[in-house]
C-alpha cells in the first residue's frame, strides 16, 4: 500500500491491530532533537517512505482503506504496476516477500537498500542463504562495486532492492546459475 509520508508506521499498526499482517521496512538511525540539537538518539526510520507491505484479501483493503480516509483522515492507496498501459494493483509473491522481509528485517546488520533508479541488478545465481540471522532468504548473488564481500540481493520490482551484510561462502546454496543449466545445483565453497 502507499501511504503519505511519516504515516507508515501508523498505517501498520492499525493494521496489526486488526490482525493483519504488515511490514514497514526501517533502519536505525541517531538523530537529533530541535530541543537538544548536539544530543543525538537511536530512532527506528522508515527505509521505503510511503510504503506498506500487507497480506491480506482485497476485499478487507477496500474497507480498510474507507476506514482509514473517514475515520483517520489519512491518504492511502494501493500500490499499482503498469504493463502495456494498464493499470493493476501490484502484488508481490509470498516467497519473495518472505525472503525480503528475512533480509530486512535483521536493520542492525549492514544490510542496504537501493531504489529502483540505483541500481539495476539482474545478473547473478539465484542462491537460497543457509544459516546466519538470513537463513532461508532467497536472492540473487552479487558484489558490491569495490568491495571483495558476497552479498545477496532480493528485489520487489518498481519498489526496492535489499541487500544483505557479507556472507561467508558456507552460508551460500547456489539454486540456479546464470552461466550453467538450472538442473546443476552446487554449493558454493
Amino acid at each position: 500500500m502507499r501511504v503519505k509520508w511519516r504515516h507508515e508506521f501508523d498505517v501498520a499498526q492499525l493494521l496489526t491491530q486488526q490482525g493483519v499482517e504488515s511490514f514497514v521496512a526501517k533502519r536505525i538511525e541517531l538523530v537529533s532533537t530541535p530541543s537538544a540539537p548536539r544530543h543525538k538518539q537511536k530512532k527506528e526510520v522508515v527505509v521505503i517512505p510511503e510504503i506498506v507491505f500487507v497480506h491480506s484479501t482485497h476485499r478487507f483493503l477496500n474497507d480498510f482503506l474507507r476506514l482509514l480516509t473517514v475515520r483517520h483522515h489519512y491518504v492511502v492507496y494501493f500500490a499499482t504496476t503498469t504493463d502495456n498501459a494498464h493499470r493493476t494493483i501490484m502484488i508481490v509473491p509470498d516467497k519473495q516477500m518472505e525472503s525480503f522481509i528475512q533480509v530486512a528485517k535483521h536493520y542492525e546488520q549492514d544490510i542496504r537498500y537501493f531504489s529502483p533508479d540505483d541500481l539495476s541488478l539482474s545478473q547473478g545465481d539465484t542462491v537460497r542463504i543457509c544459516g546466519g540471522p538470513f537463513d532461508g532468504a532467497i536472492g540473487t548473488l552479487t558484489r558490491i562495486k569495490g568491495q571483495r564481500d558476497k552479498r545477496v540481493f532480493v528485489k520487489i520490482e518498481n519498489i526496492a532492492t535489499v541487500v544483505t551484510a557479507a556472507l561467508e561462502p558456507e552460508y551460500i546454496e547456489v539454486l540456479s546459475s546464470a552461466h550453467t543449466p538450472k538442473s546443476k545445483r552446487t554449493n558454493i565453497s
